[in-house]
């Protein structure tokens, strides 16, 4: 995952489009890891 957050890290910094998904992606992602940690 991380890798794959790094290369859509980079294409967000290029495009503000994918900058607003990005941070849908990561709000996604944290809190399923929130999950997966907390069971």
């Amino acid at each position: 995952l991380k890798r794959m957050l790094s290369v859509i890290g980079r294409y967000g910094r290029f495009t503000k489009k994918t900058r607003k998904t990005f941070r849908r992606l990561m709000a996604m992602i944290s809190t399923d890891d929130n999950e997966i940690e907390s069971s």
